[in-house]
């Protein structure tokens, strides 16, 4: 993606939602527009956010996103705000699995681990990706910033692991406490530190609220707050530690801001955490089951 490779870095993403499920087959082309530009407070660099849609080959809407991007060139400062487009309000794949839900509970409930608000959760699933497998999924997702290939600018110490495939490292190792998932919407994340080839990324999150969903398919909906950090072991590392509820409850929490937190509450995190995420997360309810006495 040209307009990516112009870019210093990855910021975050914000209102990402699945639409419409991808079949074997399908085929797609993405839609970028330009949703805002601001620049930067010593106005040497600019922001630009882009609205991020993906299509199908029936023109199906089936993921949108809105993607944050540093520039170094300076804009002249806005105001101006691009409205959503309007197919992105819209949530067939949602309300799909709403009405189907019932359906489910004949195949059985596999969700087994309680939640409750206020939980955290130090997730146990710790994984790096190799500099081979980076590389690979970045080829795939046509991802061609020299800093995830060019071994002739930068030192092996100087790639940077792609931002999408940092956000699936959180996804993939916040799944076995979270099972079974159905659908994931990501509220708002943010890019904080980079994460390079072979560099573990483990996960830590809070259940910031749980609603069970009205209807018989017995769903339940979660509010959810996720920390990745690299080179830890959360449910090792950081067992008994005490940790800031700031880093889970506070909203726009600049990358100064959350290290100024680390470094003076709780120092094992200082740089290590690379993504704070917001997440809706539907969920089958764990079965409850009533003993007679």
């Amino acid at each position: 993606m040209s307009h990516a490779d112009q870019a210093r870095t990855q910021l975050g993403w914000a209102r990402a939602r699945y639409h419409w499920p991808a079949f074997a087959g399908d085929t797609f082309r993405k839609t970028l527009r330009v949703a805002a530009v601001r620049p930067t407070q010593d106005g040497r660099s600019s922001v630009i956010t882009f609205e991020c849609l993906l299509k199908n080959q029936r023109d199906r809407l089936c993921f949108s996103c809105l993607k944050s991007m540093l520039f170094p060139f300076p804009v002249e400062a806005t105001n101006y705000v691009a409205p959503f487009s309007p197919e992105t309000y819209e949530t067939p794949l949602r309300e799909h699995i709403m009405n189907r839900a019932e359906q489910l509970v004949t195949l059985g409930n596999q969700s087994l681990l309680r939640l409750h608000q206020g939980q955290v959760i130090l997730h146990r699933m710790v994984r790096p990706l190799t500099g081979t497998a980076a590389m690979q999924l970045a080829s795939t997702a046509r991802l061609t910033h020299a800093r995830h290939f060019n071994l002739r600018r930068y030192q092996p110490h100087e790639i940077f692991v792609p931002g999408g495939c940092i956000y699936g490292l959180l996804s993939s190792n916040t799944s076995q406490e979270f099972h079974e998932v159905l659908l994931e919407e990501l509220e708002w994340a943010a890019f904080l530190n980079p994460v390079h080839p072979g560099e573990t990324v483990g996960a830590l999150s809070m259940v910031r609220s749980v609603r069970d969903l009205p209807g018989p398919g017995r769903l339940q909906e979660m509010a959810v707050r996720t920390l990745a950090v690299k080179a830890l072991d959360p449910a090792h590392d950081l067992i008994d530690k005490p940790l800031p509820l700031e880093l889970f409850t506070a909203t726009g929490l600049s990358p100064k801001k959350v290290e100024a937190i680390c470094e003076e509450y709780c120092p094992l995190l200082s740089k290590k955490i690379v993504v704070q995420a917001d997440r809706h997360i539907i969920r089958q309810a764990p079965e409850t089951e009533h003993f007679l006495l």
